[in-house]
């Protein structure tokens, strides 16, 4: 569970990007400090996994995270001419 707070710690410090469309995303750093404002397939899991933990702690905030983290993913699905998210 420490584990898991101090992750979340860092990943809302560094990982979340507010676009200008209201949507907000996962963001990638790599070691040299580049970031890359793509958005993968796989870090949809991302939110199921901060809602859960959202339970543990009541914590709201994250758990409006999660919500809004989803709708970003839902949204890449449903603005793409086949239905299919990007990877």
């Amino acid at each position: 569970h420490d584990m898991y707070l101090k992750s979340l710690s860092g990943i809302k410090r560094h990982l979340i990007k507010q676009y200008a469309s209201g949507l907000i995303s996962l963001i990638e750093v790599d070691q040299r400090g580049n970031v890359r404002e793509e958005l993968e397939h796989l870090a949809c899991f991302a939110p199921g996994m901060m809602a859960l933990g959202s339970f543990l702690d009541t914590d709201n905030e994250t758990l409006n995270l999660a919500i809004n983290l989803t709708e970003t993913c839902y949204m890449t699905y449903k603005k793409s001419k086949f239905g299919i998210g990007a990877e």
